[in-house]
């Protein structure tokens, strides 16, 4: 019996789901999120690290997020380059 022929990015996420079943698990929660957006609050929006979690949650396709802090955000967005 022949298989059936699977695009590249199916074949990469079997191949992750066999090295490590986590990850399996993984993927169905982010294709989860990607399937039903939502907006999520981020709070300490001034912190670098916090920023970038937030951009990068964007960034995948996960939702909008919505960033809590002082007046300084804007000015440590430009600072990541995102304006």
């Amino acid at each position: 019996a022949t298989k059936p022929i699977l695009d590249m990015a199916s074949y990469r996420d079997s191949l992750r789901a066999r090295l490590n079943p986590t990850t399996s698990v993984l993927s169905l929660a982010y294709e989860g999120a990607k399937a039903h957006p939502k907006r999520v609050l981020f709070a300490e929006g001034e912190e670098e690290v916090v920023l970038r979690a937030a951009i990068a949650f964007k960034e995948g396709g996960y939702g909008t997020p919505v960033l809590v802090g002082r007046e300084d955000v804007y000015d440590n967005l430009r600072a990541l380059g995102i304006q």
